[in-house]
């Protein structure tokens, strides 16, 4: 008898212990992204992803302080492929949003880097020169992504939201 409370004893724990390392759920809407350009070669970036994988970006390229690449620069359409959005859906839940924030510093010779998320029926609006460390890899991939991800052109205009 005391075998069989000892293991419904053991059972209750091991269950209770995989329930509270369960990492809370993450539901993404969109995020907007930008990344201002510096005096150097810094893109100016500005990218919207959402939950269906669809991509607004519109970017400016530089070869050169100063000269833009025409080729790489202008407005953008398309869809995310699965595995950069199962790379950008695995950074963000990796941040614990309700405890990021940027100090409020937008001077300087860095790029202002601003991020609009959606998520769990809320969003979190963030914009700086210093961004949280948390963010840095997010940020990292979401300015690479930017600066060379592959999408056909559009020409007609698009609308972002900003923070000011």
């Amino acid at each position: 008898m005391k075998a069989i409370f000892s293991f419904l004893f053991l059972l209750i724990g091991l269950l209770s212990n995989a329930q509270s390392n369960q990492k809370a759920e993450f539901n993404f809407s969109e995020i907007t992204f930008h990344s201002s350009a510096c005096n150097g070669v810094c893109p100016d970036i500005s990218l919207l992803i959402d939950n269906e994988r669809k991509v607004q970006l519109i970017r400016t390229v530089f070869q050169s302080k100063g000269v833009e690449d025409t080729a790489k620069s202008g407005g953008y359409k398309g869809i995310l492929d699965e595995k950069q959005y199962d790379k950008l859906v695995s950074l963000l839940s990796k941040i614990k949003w309700s405890e990021v924030s940027f100090p409020d510093v937008k001077c300087c010779d860095k790029p202002v880097i601003t991020i609009i998320l959606y998520y769990n029926g809320g969003n979190k609006k963030l914009k700086s020169i210093e961004p949280a460390a948390s963010t840095k890899d997010l940020i990292s991939f979401l300015t690479d992504l930017g600066a060379t991800m592959q999408l056909p052109k559009y020409d007609r205009p698009m609308d972002f939201e900003y923070v000011l």
